[in-house]
């Protein structure tokens, strides 16, 4: 949610468009005056699962056709994902390619709250797998860190 229109960047300042991420003149063009999309309906993404059965992956791309990005929307994302596809909110690791081509890693917390992480401190993962290597390695360094300590 944000309270600048995600089409035309002025600011956005009823309720029902600071929710939906856009004016109503803005949404009517980008929705054809359909119905108001509400949770990962306000995004447009594709996802797949990688990795094994025992710890998949949810590796989500934004498509970019106008509506809500996935880094914007990606609480009701990540909660429809792992609904869908049957697995925990807490302990599912997921990572996404924005609309930028760049890949970040989001995790969920117990409560259902969902941080979004960077990958690319040192270099920016440019492929899935690079991307799937970056967040191993994001998440040993987290688990190094919490031993230290």
């Amino acid at each position: 949610m944000g309270t600048i229109c995600g089409k035309c960047h002025r600011p956005l300042t009823d309720p029902k468009s600071v929710e939906l991420g856009f004016g109503p003149e803005c949404w009517a063009s980008i929705n054809g005056g359909g119905p108001t999309p509400t949770g990962a309906a306000r995004s447009d993404y594709d996802y797949h699962l990688s990795g094994d059965d025992a710890e998949p992956i949810v590796v989500v791309t934004d498509l970019n056709k106008g509506r809500m990005s996935v880094t914007n929307n990606i609480e009701a994302i990540f909660g429809e994902i792992c609904g869908e596809e049957g697995l925990p909110l807490q302990g599912t690791e997921l990572i996404y390619r924005d609309s930028d081509g760049i890949y970040d890693a989001a995790y969920a917390e117990a409560d259902g709250t969902v941080h979004i992480y960077a990958l690319h401190h040192l270099v920016r993962p440019k492929s899935e797998e690079e991307a799937i290597l970056a967040m191993q390695e994001a998440r040993r360094a987290t688990s190094d860190d919490t031993l230290d300590h």
